[in-house]
């Protein structure tokens, strides 16, 4: 999995402990806090790989 955060106001942090707590067994790479308009473009690189 790879978590994102869309809004600067939780943090990439934030989202990142809770997911983890949640799916503690998943296989985890390193998330990224974005902007509106770099979701998509991120993303896309992100499924490419």
């Amino acid at each position: 999995m790879i978590p994102f955060a869309a809004s600067g106001s939780s943090g990439i942090q934030k989202a990142r402990k809770s997911l983890r707590a949640h799916c503690p067994t998943a296989a985890w790479r390193p998330g990224k806090l974005l902007d509106h308009t770099g979701v998509v473009s991120w993303t896309k690189t992100v499924i490419n790989k």
